[in-house]
């Protein structure tokens, strides 16, 4: 099962893929699977709307959902910035 922040990436991501929020991938790079770097400044803006600063460039970097679950993670324990 998945944890609160997983679902909520998913639901974030699953419509710039052309995705049901339950298909995206938890491993797999999205970027490959179609995911545009204006679409990750999009999920990154998301993000800060909803109060959790991430940086951008891990954002790039590692470009898989398991990966923003712990840098969303870790940006959200730490507060606002």
């Amino acid at each position: 099962m998945s944890d609160p922040m997983e679902t909520r990436l998913r639901a974030i991501v699953a419509p710039l893929l052309g995705l049901e929020p339950p298909d995206v991938p938890l491993t797999e790079n999205l970027v490959h699977l179609g995911l545009s770097s204006l679409d990750v400044m999009r999920v990154s803006g998301r993000l800060r709307r909803e109060g959790i600063s991430v940086d951008l460039d891990l954002l790039i970097g590692e470009p898989t959902l398991a990966a923003w679950c712990r840098h969303v993670e870790s940006a959200d324990a730490a507060g606002p910035r």
